[in-house]
This record gives structure tokens, C-alpha cells and sequence, in this order.
């Protein structure tokens, strides 16, 4: 059923600024939801959720939309997806904008300097 839920958006978006510029692959039992190469969303259990940061989540929690939560070993671990409001599934002006967040949420996140590696000690 996702794969509906990606011929939808895709639909959605065709005549909008992101037509051509959004591409799924699929990843976990789900898609990976990709703006501009980077990550913006995760289309899991036919539900659409798109990358937040501390600039942009403050927008999903206002509207009381749920994050993706992810399952290890018996332990739920909620990542920085939140869910699109339905309206953004429904309007392809509308899913843009929302687009627009995440995708930037998503460049700010790859701009960050990673931490370095671990290096294993020497014996002497």
C-alpha cells in the first residue's frame, strides 16, 4: 500500500516547484522520502513523515502530530520524522511548503560536523 502512497505524492506534487525533484527509495519496509539527494521524509505503514529539527519540529507539535517511532529490541526510540498533517496529503501547494521545512531540516542536519571515530589505543 505504500507504494500508493508514493504514486499519490508524487501525483501531488507534479505541478508544484518540487515536480521532478523528489524521489523514493525503498528502505526498512518503507521508502525513503529523498529531496535534493538528502532525506526529507519516511513513508512507513502508508503514513508520511518528514525530518524535523529544532527549527522546524515546534511546527508538528503544534498541530499534535505524532513522530515515527522506531522499535529495537522491545524499546521504542522516537525519531526526527513527525508525521504531515493530512492536508499536506491532499494539496500539492500545501505539501511543498511542508517539503520546503523538511528538506532543510534535512541540509541542516548533513551540515553538521560529525564526530570523529574512535581510534583504537596502541600498545606500547
Amino acid at each position: 500500500m505504500s507504494a500508493e502512497l508514493i504514486t499519490h505524492l508524487t501525483d501531488l506534487l507534479a505541478g508544484t516547484r518540487w515536480a521532478g525533484r523528489v524521489r523514493a527509495r525503498r528502505m526498512f519496509g518503507g521508502y525513503g522520502f529523498y529531496c535534493a539527494e538528502r532525506m526529507c521524509g519516511i513513508v512507513m505503514n502508508d503514513t508520511l513523515y518528514l525530518k524535523t529539527d529544532e527549527s522546524n519540529r515546534q511546527e508538528f507539535l503544534a498541530r499534535g502530530l505524532q513522530p515515527f517511532i522506531y522499535r529495537k529490541k522491545g524499546v521504542d526510540t522516537p525519531l526526527s520524522y513527525y508525521q504531515a498533517p493530512a492536508e499536506a496529503l491532499e494539496d500539492g501547494a500545501e505539501l511543498s511548503d511542508w517539503l520546503d521545512s523538511a528538506a532543510q531540516a534535512a541540509m541542516r542536519a548533513t551540515a553538521k560536523p560529525r564526530k570523529p571515530a574512535k581510534r583504537a589505543r596502541r600498545e606500547a
